[in-house]
């Protein structure tokens, strides 16, 4: 992925965290969410202007976890592309918290460990089903219809 030039810069930015253990660290969003209502999702967030994709997550994963990244490695891995070209998202993977530490969340958001087998019959919204399922299969994009 491109992360020098603007121009290839995603929309949204969002995190596959995994456990030690290989289990996704998912949020269940709110029923009355505006996106996604009562699905799961990768935590992350729609990228302020100017601001640098690794810059963006690390600032969504504090705002929605209260977990500082540090010098945690995330790679941005799987590029999520509307049908008309555009770049949407890219999902970064990192390691999800290891044991002790405690996740604390946005009200109204549950976090929720699925592990590989789970999270194919798993109510995930389209988007991060896409990303998931490319990540899954080795793949560094994903085509959706929005």
């Amino acid at each position: 992925m491109t992360a020098r030039d603007p121009a290839h810069w995603p929309e949204y930015c969002c995190a596959i965290l995994r456990d030690a253990e290989g289990r996704y660290l998912l949020e269940r969003r709110p029923a009355d969410a505006k996106d996604a209502p009562g699905l799961l999702t990768c935590f992350g967030g729609k990228r302020n202007p100017g601001e640098h994709p690794d810059r963006c997550i690390r600032r969504e994963i504090w705002e929605e976890l209260q977990w500082r990244v540090g010098a945690l490695k995330l790679e941005a891995r799987v590029r999520l592309m509307g049908a008309d070209g555009r770049v949407v998202a890219w999902f970064y993977r990192g390691a999800g918290p290891g044991p002790g530490v405690t996740v604390r969340t946005l009200p109204g958001v549950r976090c929720e460990w699925h592990d590989s087998t789970a999270i194919a019959a798993a109510e995930i919204s389209g988007w991060h089903r896409a990303a998931l399922d490319a990540e899954a299969a080795g793949r560094a994009s994903a085509v959706i219809d929005a």
